[in-house]
């Protein structure tokens, strides 16, 4: 699992006059988009941060902004530390920042954070929904699959930036990724220490709370939902680009959060997140009544810690599994 992998879904943004001829418009969108790729592989957090809009700038010296992005600081060594990383200081440099500098660069670390994950990138298209712009880009992964992020662009002067609310916004994801990166670490590390994945994720409530303190770790901050769970089905072999948790509903932006087996976390619009899950769970349904054949025919031989295992995690994995397919519309 790697760290704030991927916060790759981008939001809102303020409006915009339309260029006179589309074509340029969008020829002018790719361009922001070219360039603001280039910085972010770059890990220039002050060139990044001069692609935000006048607007999200300011944001983030209000007092909304700060009061928003204080928290993001840390309090514990190791959430200094990360805090750090992210503002690309040491940590004794990163906490002598003034609150609307941090604010600022935190922001801009994020933005840069994802170009660590990219091999390639390419705007599919260029969307216009009323006086918005929509940048659709699709990212290359080579070892987990590509997918796809949206940033949408205000119009200033000339040119495009990152909005506001895409800046707004951003702060809040934070805490989603961070959540489901601890979901994510303590799914390892029950099947390093069981040897087999959680049949339900209740069963990782009790190491989950010890670990952070929150009785609430299972659930999405922003939504309140428990994430769904698709039980690793073949096991280790499950393929790195699966499906293995999400939010239960869309965000108030129409995106989700959803983590693949490789234990990267995702930003979807709901299209592309309902077309991946399709995917995977007609491959999930095709392979089941097989599974469930084995499972239980193992059942009836096995005893002590072989058996409890297969009552425990993988009856209660396929149950599961049934439960999401049945509830998807499968």
């Amino acid at each position: 699992m790697r760290p704030l992998a991927l916060i790759l879904c981008l939001a809102a943004i303020v409006a915009a006059p339309a260029f006179a001829d589309p074509a340029e418009e969008e020829k002018a969108l790719r361009s922001a988009w070219d360039a603001l790729a280039k910085d972010f592989a770059a890990n220039d957090l002050d060139k990044v941060a001069g692609h935000f809009s006048k607007e999200a700038t300011a944001w983030l010296e209000s007092a909304e902004g700060l009061a928003a992005y204080k928290p993001l600081r840390g309090t514990s060594e190791d959430e200094l530390k990360g805090t750090a990383r992210v503002l690309r200081l040491e940590p004794e440099a990163a906490s002598k920042l003034e609150p609307g500098a941090f604010a600022k660069r935190y922001a801009a670390g994020l933005a840069a954070w994802k170009a660590e994950e990219l091999s390639k990138s390419r705007v599919v298209k260029v969307r216009a929904d009323g006086e918005l712009r929509m940048v659709e880009v699709q990212l290359e992964r080579p070892s987990e699959g590509d997918y796809r992020a949206h940033f949408t662009f205000s119009r200033e002067g000339d040119g495009w930036k990152l909005s506001k609310s895409w800046v707004a916004h951003l702060h809040e994801y934070v805490s989603c990724c961070n959540l489901v990166y601890q979901v994510g670490i303590h799914l390892a590390l029950f099947e390093s220490k069981f040897k087999e994945y959680p049949g339900e994720l209740g069963q990782l409530k009790e190491s989950l709370m010890a670990a952070t303190g929150n009785e609430n770790a299972l659930k999405c901050p922003l939504l309140g939902d428990e994430y769904v769970y698709l039980f690793p089905l073949e096991g280790d072999m499950t393929p790195p680009g699966r499906l293995t948790l999400y939010d239960r509903k869309p965000h108030a932006d129409g995106t989700r959060l959803a983590v693949m087996f490789a234990g990267t976390p995702v930003w979807l619009d709901e299209a592309q997140f309902q077309e991946w899950l399709r995917k995977d769970l007609d491959v999930i349904q095709a392979k089941l009544p097989e599974v469930e054949k084995k499972v239980k025919a193992d059942l009836e031989t096995a005893d002590g810690q072989k058996k409890a295992n297969l009552e425990n995690y993988w009856m209660k994995g396929l149950t599961g599994l049934r439960s999401v397919i049945k509830r998807e519309g499968k």
